[in-house]
């Protein structure tokens, strides 16, 4: 720990690094009213988390079960389309 008593924030860290902005909306399930869903499909959610230090933030991964889920879901309609143009 001895060697971190000098880091500082150095603005040349960022420089090249291009931000996207995601602004929070309101959210009545959010712990603390809002939140940004980031690929809006619900897979990673920003949420505001005020209470622990200002500009602080919580992040949501469902870890892909829901695109698994879609996914398989999609696959059997297509499965489905195709066996009855088959049929048809």
């Amino acid at each position: 720990m001895e060697n971190l008593k000098n880091v500082r924030y150095n603005a040349n860290f960022w420089k090249g690094i291009t931000f996207t902005e995601y602004p929070m909306k309101e959210d009545p399930n959010a712990p603390f009213g809002q939140s940004a869903d980031l690929f809006g499909d619900g897979s990673v959610i920003v949420y505001l988390a005020p209470s622990h230090s200002a500009g602080s933030l919580w992040l949501y991964s469902d870890s892909g079960e829901r695109n698994r889920r879609q996914g398989e879901e999609d696959r059997r309609m297509e499965l489905s389309k195709l066996s009855r143009c088959e049929d048809g």
